[in-house]
């Protein structure tokens, strides 16, 4: 899985996280999406690689200027993988 994390200018609430959240929805429905004001942050988690330009067009489609994005590989944590060592 693949986590990109977008750094947004402008949400100032919990409703400019909703909107960011709806927006980056629309484009990429299956993704799980975060958004937190407090941290200035919109993270996007999926299986694939996306284009980012799509995401940051959605997010400033509704006011808000990104940033910057950085991206990383996340591993799926599941029950069992607390019992590994």
């Amino acid at each position: 899985m693949i986590k990109y994390v977008f750094i947004v200018e402008g949400m100032m609430c919990c409703n400019c996280e909703k909107h960011a959240v709806d927006s980056v929805k629309k484009v990429l429905p299956q993704a799980k999406i975060t958004a937190s004001h407090q941290d200035k942050k919109v993270e996007v988690i999926l299986n694939s690689e996306i284009d980012e330009s799509l995401v940051t067009s959605a997010i400033e489609s509704r006011g808000y200027t990104v940033k910057g994005v950085s991206k990383e590989e996340v591993k799926k944590k599941g029950l069992f993988s607390l019992f590994k060592k």
